[in-house]
């Protein structure tokens, strides 16, 4: 089968999919060197802190950053089915300390509102994520409950952590060296394990929202 259609029908069923190899070993540490020399930036604290590549710093290296954004293009434009309009927002850097990284399962945007929590009426949200670090059992890597972002789920209760016990039974922990790629629909169940290890864990993000709704003009 093409690897198109594997990915979209892996994506389409499960809410998420894994690319190995998207950056070789030398990339990724390129991109670690650019993150750890832009300034911490906002969410600043002991645990983990956003940074954002449009940073003067980065734009040194804004050749090489934009052939990796397209890298990660080219598998979203495969996600949209290569038919789709859509923006980028949320870019930048997150990183978790040592001991830090626990957040409970959630959605991401535009889902974290109660408004949209059930909102099936829109093609998607897909959030990208290059492991700038490998993933491991330790340093506090994304878990992710596949197939969720197709079930309903009640706002008030997942804020108060009525599904954990479910998401902790169907979670699955994502494990890749660094230089993989992890696509996830915005409304797939997801979480963050603690960093448990003595080194800092890096993510380059970007968040590709389709244009099929008005919330999508603010981003």
């Amino acid at each position: 089968m093409d690897i198109d259609v594997d990915l979209l029908e892996k994506f389409n069923r499960d809410g998420y999919v894994i690319v190995e190899n998207l950056l070789d070993s030398n990339e990724a540490l390129r991109l670690r060197d650019i993150c750890d020399a832009i300034p911490q930036g906002v969410n600043v604290d002991s645990e983990e802190w956003w940074t954002d590549y449009s940073h003067s710093v980065a734009q040194a290296d804004k050749e090489f950053l934009d052939i990796v954004r397209l890298k990660q293009k080219y598998i979203a434009d495969i996600l949209f089915n290569g038919s789709e309009n859509y923006s980028v927002g949320g870019v930048g850097f997150k990183v978790t300390n040592s001991g830090g990284g626990k957040i409970a399962p959630h959605f991401d945007t535009p889902y974290d509102r109660p408004e949209y929590y059930n909102d099936f009426g829109f093609t998607k949200c897909i959030q990208g994520c290059i492991l700038v670090d490998k993933f491991d059992h330790t340093n506090g890597g994304t878990m992710i409950w596949p197939g969720s972002q197709t079930l309903e789920f009640d706002y008030e209760k997942v804020l108060a952590g009525d599904y954990n016990e479910h998401f902790l039974q169907n979670g699955v922990p994502v494990i890749a060296d660094e230089g993989t790629v992890m696509f996830f629909h915005a409304r797939v169940m997801h979480s963050t394990m603690p960093n448990r290890s003595q080194q800092r864990r890096r993510l380059m993000l970007e968040l590709y929202i389709s244009t099929d709704k008005e919330f999508c003009n603010g981003y």
